[in-house]
């Protein structure tokens, strides 16, 4: 479907020129072609990945029986609650870091400006680690309590969508 659409607005924009003062300026030098690229590779490799997931998930439910599965979600579940506590630990400390050096380059708007953009990012990665934190909770407690309502899981898991495009969308 990207691929289609990518090649429609290619052979758009190289057919289209805008003429300025007898200059022509052709659009595709304005238009980041190779964002669009990898944005549409980031996006294939992450369907790939959840395919291949869905596919060993569905051999593994044939060749693991209930209960182990079970402990092996559980055990899963925790070690992912682990990783996302250690890593909202680290961006924290990376954020006190960058608020330091913030404060120490004043002057230079250049720096600063980049520095606001990098602890905006920062940010963003601890408010997606938090709802993928609480998915897991739910994980951890087997879908029962608190933190485990559909709505509430739901909306986590959008969240974590969008900080991801954003995120992916900026680093193409």
């Amino acid at each position: 479907m990207f691929r289609h659409l990518r090649a429609k607005v290619l052979s758009s924009v190289r057919q289209l020129k805008i003429k300025d003062s007898g200059v022509i300026i052709k659009l595709s030098k304005h238009i980041k072609i190779n964002r669009l690229k990898t944005f549409e590779s980031t996006v294939i490799l992450s369907r790939k990945a959840f395919r291949v997931g869905k596919f060993i998930q569905s051999i593994n439910s044939g060749l693991i029986d209930d209960k182990q599965l079970r402990n092996l979600r559980v055990v899963s579940a925790w070690a992912e609650l682990i990783g996302y506590v250690g890593s909202i630990s680290l961006k924290i400390r990376d954020l006190k870091v960058i608020g330091v050096e913030m404060n120490r380059i004043k002057e230079e708007e250049q720096e600063l400006r980049k520095l606001r953009e990098k602890k905006l990012m920062k940010w963003l990665s601890v408010v997606q680690d938090l709802a993928d934190g609480l998915m897991a909770v739910s994980d951890v407690s087997d879908g029962k309590g608190r933190f485990s309502g559909p709505v509430l899981m739901a909306s986590a898991g959008l969240l974590s969508v969008v900080i991801s495009t954003h995120k992916n969308w900026l680093s193409c």
